[in-house]
């Protein structure tokens, strides 16, 4: 079932970032991303913008403030994923307010 998929990628991702291979995340789905972000004690996102349309940026609050990058799920153009990788690894702070 997706939810059994989406607790496969958070175990995935939880056993990554416990070996500090993980700098930043870029989640597709909503649901996926509260599965994923949970076990990393991410209590929310300190928003900084939205680079494409549906997509926000920011960073985690909790003990792995690493920058998020999340698209709601169902839309998008074949290289979205892309772009947002590009996004997270070029300007991970971009837009960030002081």
């Amino acid at each position: 079932t997706a939810q059994a998929l989406a607790r496969s990628q958070a175990a995935v991702v939880r056993a990554l970032a416990e070996e500090h291979t993980v700098d930043a995340l870029v989640i597709t789905g909503g649901e996926t991303a509260t599965t994923v972000l949970q076990p990393l004690g991410a209590t929310g996102i300190d928003l900084l913008d939205e680079p494409e349309p549906g997509v926000v940026r920011g960073s985690l609050i909790g003990p792995l403030p690493i920058p998020v990058l999340i698209k709601a799920g169902g839309f998008g153009d074949d290289a979205l994923l892309l772009r947002l990788c590009h996004v997270i690894r070029h300007h991970p702070h971009q837009g960030e307010q002081a």
